[in-house]
């Protein structure tokens, strides 16, 4: 399947280059559901991906996107703190922090979550729940990465069960046809991994598209 051209709007990032050409591959995320899950092993470029579709949607100044960065770990998103657009950014324990964080901010809003497995539960995971239930309707969007293994390995419910069932994001170098189960997608039983850095397949609504999302 090639991708097909997307008309650009204030929700519509980059996700990386694809096609014969290896053109642009644009997603409006607000069509998409308004949430975006970024899966893959580790060191498969996770972060990188998300930097990348930050950048895409941060500092277009009047109707743009704010972007709130939530990082439980030490993440590379950090170095985006500063950049026009990014409203904000948290790191290390969520709990006291993400509730008054979204309380201050003024929409659109993207929260852009990075080893979204750590918000499983908790406090945190309840408010982002409740941001994830009204995203769609409030205009804002949810944008979250994890690993495979633990994302398929876990029921989670909440927000990121909601994240998921959007159907709509990356696989990162998926390892077996199992990993498709991440976004309801079915994937060759060949699939085996092996993949080079950064190579993934977009999923939108069961179909795919093979890109080369940015690696650094």
């Amino acid at each position: 399947m090639r991708a097909a051209a997307v008309p650009r709007t204030p929700a519509t990032c980059t996700v990386g280059a694809g096609g014969n050409d290896l053109g642009p591959v644009d997603v409006d995320l607000a069509d998409a559901g308004a949430a975006f899950l970024v899966a893959g092993p580790p060191r498969s470029g996770r972060s990188t991906a998300l930097a990348a579709i930050v950048s895409s949607l941060a500092g277009r100044g009047t109707g743009g996107f704010g972007v709130l960065l939530c990082c439980p770990r030490p993440s590379p998103l950090m170095d985006l703190v500063g950049m026009p657009g990014v409203v904000g950014a948290l790191c290390g324990s969520l709990d006291m922090q993400i509730d008054e964080a979204l309380a201050g901010a003024r929409g659109p809003l993207a929260v852009v979550v990075d080893d979204a497995e750590r918000l499983g539960d908790g406090i945190a995971a309840d408010v982002l729940d409740r941001f994830t239930r009204t995203a769609r309707d409030d205009g804002n969007l949810v944008v979250a990465a994890g690993t495979t293994h633990e994302l398929a390995l876990h029921n989670y419910r909440g927000w990121l069960a909601a994240v998921r069932h959007a159907r709509t994001g990356l696989l990162l170098n998926p390892a077996s046809y199992v990993d498709g189960e991440v976004l309801s997608v079915k994937l060759p039983r060949s699939t085996s991994g092996g993949w080079p850095p950064g190579r993934a397949l977009l999923v939108q609504r069961g179909q795919t598209v093979a890109v080369q999302v940015p690696h650094g």
